[in-house]
């Protein structure tokens, strides 16, 4: 069944960016005027707009469920899935652009968060709406009535977008989007989060291949939360079904976590191995005992059998 929250969340990103291109272009469908909504819930206007119970209901949201707003709600999101597919649009072209796991750029994407919310607070809204994906993707619907200026750094940002999404996925999202940032830091603890098995996981990477926030590690078995985008993805391809949308975090078993602590601890490993060859000398020793009984024993029926052979 969770394999379909893919198609729920494509429909629904879909519907939001529909909104999204009404509202922007001025679009008097009725139909859309009511999804116009979705426009009034995005983030970074909320938090120009001092909407207090809105924001925390996106965190709140985002800490049960993880980061659906990046999933579904951001029109920038949607764009980006669309650039990531159309490199990718036959199995033979995705299977030349696999995606791999990458570490989080955090000293970056924090950095720009803290300008982003230092330039709100000096009353400075310039930096926050050149960054927010609401603006952005409303400003590229509404290009022919823009300025030279705006016209420029919009092009420029979306050529930049498209680039990153062609090549690293989600890399905007996760690096320099301060939405994705803010959401990310809460998203890390989100009460349901994708958890691997190890006890049914075969490593055959399929997850990890695509994966489009490069966020899955399987040298360690472990989704960053913070980075995860909630495309349900990783749960479609996998046909060991060892990946979940769970409420639970998979324990790896005890040997595993052990040869773990042994490979991190240089001091654990080598008292693991002196105990392996205490083990060993302690084995020898006791088959050298045992043999060492096996001569004296031999010894002395050699000596019954010669005194018998006397008294006869």
């Amino acid at each position: 069944m969770k394999r379909y929250l893919k198609y729920l969340r494509i429909i629904v990103s879909v519907f939001c960016l529909a909104a999204m291109t009404a509202t922007g272009a001025g679009t008097s469908s009725a139909l859309l005027e009511a999804a116009g909504l979705i426009e009034r819930v995005q983030f970074i206007p909320l938090v120009l707009s001092m909407s207090v119970g809105m924001i925390v209901l996106w965190f709140g949201l985002t800490f049960l469920f993880g980061r659906i707003y990046c999933s579904t709600v951001c029109p920038v999101g949607t764009v980006q899935d669309i650039f990531i597919r159309l490199p990718r649009l036959t199995r033979k072209m995705a299977s030349e652009r696999p995606f791999r796991y990458a570490a989080p750029m955090s000293t970056m994407r924090y950095t720009l968060l803290v300008v982003v919310l230092a330039s709100l607070l000096a009353g400075i809204t310039a930096v926050a709406c050149v960054l927010d994906p609401a603006e952005i993707y409303l400003r590229l619907v509404d290009l022919a009535g823009a300025t030279v200026a705006v016209t420029a750094v919009t092009l420029v940002t979306v050529a930049l977008i498209a680039w990153m999404s062609a090549k690293r996925g989600r890399l905007w999202c996760n690096t320099i989007c301060p939405v994705g940032t803010a959401l990310g830091a809460v998203s890390r603890f989100s009460l349901f989060h994708f958890d691997i098995d190890t006890d049914l996981c075969t490593n055959c990477r399929r997850c990890a291949d695509v994966c489009k926030a490069e966020c899955i590690n399987l040298d360690d078995h472990v989704v960053d939360g913070s980075r995860c985008v909630n495309c349900f993805d990783c749960i479609a391809v996998c046909r060991d079904k060892a990946i979940d949308y769970t409420t639970r975090r998979h324990q790896l078993s005890i040997p595993m976590m052990q040869r773990l602590k042994q490979q991190n601890n240089p001091e654990t490993a080598l008292d693991a191995e002196a105990g392996v060859i205490s083990n060993f000398s302690s084995i020898k020793s006791i088959k050298t005992n045992e043999n060492q009984i096996c001569d004296r024993a031999s010894d002395d029926d050699i000596r019954h059998v010669g005194q018998r052979a006397d008294r006869r």
